[in-house]
């Protein structure tokens, strides 16, 4: 299975999100991804 790619956009979009507090579930419904993918990703450590 392929693992789907976040733009730099997307990545950064969800870095300032989280770090403002925003819950996953928020992030994640915006973004049209699974909490899932938010966590295991680079997502959640900010590598582009």
């Amino acid at each position: 299975m392929k693992r789907p790619e976040f733009t730099k956009e997307q990545i950064a979009f969800a870095l300032k999100e989280h770090q403002q507090g925003t819950k996953v579930d928020v992030i994640t419904r915006k973004l049209g991804i699974s909490p899932a993918s938010f966590t295991k990703r680079p997502i959640v450590k900010g590598s582009f």
